[in-house]
């Protein structure tokens, strides 16, 4: 799952990603979430999608409301790290939604694993814990419990693979 400007998600199954129609597996940042009449309109055009309330944008638009001032996703982060309360606080409260995406993913398609990406995943451990806690208490397969990770990928990485995938279909044609 990456989780930056917009949210969205790779399935990785039998040893390769899956693309769905027209490329558009993966595009859950644009489920409607929230329904209130005070729910942010998306660049979709949709009303309320998870990526109006997860994504970068939307999280330093959330600390500029409370706080007065422009920050960006990576010093909130930071700040929220440092526990500086309102900046961990307004992370705390993005878990719920947070887990109501996971459950959909894992009762819908049941994965070993999901790992998220972007700049949510330099939060330390009072985020990751208490989103594992989250999962492990709502998961309804108890016997093999969904792992949750999150990774760092640089540039670099993300380029090479979008490389791999351009050739792989090329030669599969």
């Amino acid at each position: 799952m990456k989780i930056e400007s917009g949210v969205g998600a790779s399935f990785f199954f039998d040893e390769k990603i899956h693309r769905g129609k027209d490329f558009g597996i993966g595009e859950i940042g644009h489920i409607p979430f929230d329904t209130s009449n005070n729910a942010i309109i998306c660049s979709c055009g949709g009303k309320g999608c998870f990526e109006t309330i997860l994504s970068d944008w939307a999280i330093e638009k959330k600390i500029e409301d409370k706080t007065g001032k422009k920050y960006k996703i990576n010093e909130i982060i930071l700040r929220a790290n440092k526990n500086e309360e309102i900046f961990k606080n307004l992370m705390l409260e993005l878990i719920p939604i947070y887990s109501n995406i996971i459950f959909w993913i894992s009762t819908l398609i049941n994965p070993e694993k999901i790992i998220f990406y972007g700049e949510i995943s330099q939060c330390k451990d009072f985020f990751w814990k208490e989103l594992n806690r989250k999962i492990k208490e709502g998961n309804l397969n108890r016997v093999s419990p969904l792992e949750i990770i999150s990774c760092s990928f640089n540039n670099e990485i993300v380029v090479k693979g979008a490389i791999f995938l351009a050739l792989e279909n090329l030669f599969k044609k």
